[in-house]
């Protein structure tokens, strides 16, 4: 992993609020946030221990148990690889992410200071099952054409947390750089063909991709010896953009719910505690 670091301070135009400083050591050299932000991807490693991913891996294969079954409108027609929604008030394994600051700050140095935390999904992909795939996509479909003049652009930064070894076999990550920074190219549903200036990435566990929302990526079908393919989803939005995935039952005790009632000013504005006053 690259250990460069960098600082950027931000002073928010506020004055009922003395105008604050808000200064963001950001856990990315310049040079790689330059490369998110023309890219559309950055891959980093080392932010997360064995202990961590172990934690994580028992959670999620806990989870993916106890719901295999239950019926789910987004359960993935590629292959079944089924997503697992609102992570965190299901296992409080997943609840440091809310908190954990390396993504965080490379979020803020490219969306601003003020940012929400965009809650904690899985896609689970169960070993020795070939033709699991996801063909090209992007995630905030909202586009209009023309662009209206005061259009607000979807802004996010989402993050692929990977806790199993992703190679040929069991589904590489194949991204299209600087697509992101084409929003009226369109790709057809279900398109899983080459496109020039792909990049296919393969990454050990631990790997997280921070990528643009809207950049165009797709998995590659996994083969018959493939391994578990156990991917974490999160992410970070504008304080002041609202949205979520369909699909999934959020517990009836909520943890984040608990902590957007009672969490410090940080806490509360992560998970969506944002007022223009």
């Amino acid at each position: 992993m690259d250990s460069a670091r960098h600082k950027v301070t931000y002073r928010v135009v506020d004055p009922r609020v003395g105008n604050p400083v808000h200064e963001i050591d950001v856990d990315a050299a310049e040079r790689e946030i330059s490369t998110l932000v023309e890219e559309g991807y950055l891959v980093r490693t080392g932010w997360f221990t064995d202990d961590d991913l172990n934690a994580m891996r028992a959670a999620v294969d806990r989870i993916y148990a106890a719901e295999r079954d239950v019926a789910d409108q987004r359960t993935d027609r590629y292959g079944g690889w089924r997503y697992l929604r609102h992570l965190m008030d299901k296992d409080e394994a997943f609840l440091r992410l809310l908190w954990f600051e390396p993504p965080r700050t490379v979020a803020q140095a490219v969306l601003g200071p003020l940012v929400r935390f965009d809650q904690v999904d899985a896609k689970y992909g169960v070993p020795d099952v070939p033709s699991q795939y996801v063909p090209w996509h992007i995630h905030h479909r909202v586009i209009p054409d023309p662009l209206p003049p005061f259009f607000s652009y979807p802004h996010a930064i989402h993050c692929l947390l990977y806790l199993d070894d992703i190679d040929k076999s069991n589904g590489a990550l194949c991204v299209l750089p600087a697509s992101h920074r084409r929003p009226h190219d369109t790709y057809i549903q279900d398109q899983m063909n080459d496109i020039d200036g792909q990049r296919i990435l393969s990454v050990p566990a631990g790997t997280c991709v921070l990528m643009h929302a809207n950049l165009w990526h797709r998995v590659l079908p996994s083969e018959s010896r493939c391994t578990h393919r156990r991917v974490i989803i999160f992410g970070y939005l504008p304080a002041w953009l609202t949205g979520a995935e369909m699909g999934g039952v959020k517990p009836e005790h909520s943890i984040t719910d608990e902590l957007r009632a009672t969490g410090d000013d940080l806490t509360r504005r992560l998970l969506g505690e944002f007022y223009w006053g």
